[in-house]
């Protein structure tokens, strides 16, 4: 028989931290993608 904790844990902590995850990429890559812009015009 499992806990409710480990149910809690599954169904909002899981879904939470893989949403976090997905907006850390996300902020990467609009970073890496400002940086590069700044790179190109610093170039010129």
């Amino acid at each position: 028989m499992e806990s409710p904790l480990s149910d809690f844990y599954r169904l909002v902590v899981w879904p939470y931290r893989v949403l976090f995850f997905i907006d850390e990429i996300k902020k990467e890559i609009i970073i890496e993608r400002i940086g590069q812009r700044e790179g190109i015009y610093k170039r010129r």
